[in-house]
């Protein structure tokens, strides 16, 4: 996970823990006004024994912005 920082425009990553989604692209994201932002829906990449596939995501995330701490909070 990353954070573009908007007056320099310059990127630096974050360390986040927990129950994150993964490689996620095509998904949703929003704020869920308790200090957090929740992602669903997109395609996650999972590697098993070869090259990368893409499977539905099913399940919804919440990352907590003053923790950093995923949670895998229900399948959608």
């Amino acid at each position: 996970m990353y954070k573009l920082d908007l007056a320099s425009m310059c990127m630096s990553q974050l360390e986040t823990r927990g129950a994150c989604p993964g490689w996620i692209s095509l998904h949703k994201a929003r704020m869920d006004g308790n200090g957090g932002i929740l992602v669903s829906g997109g395609k996650q990449v999972v590697s098993v024994d070869g090259p990368d596939d893409y499977i539905e995501n099913t399940h919804q995330y919440r990352l907590c912005l003053a923790t950093l701490l995923w949670e895998r909070l229900a399948m959608s």
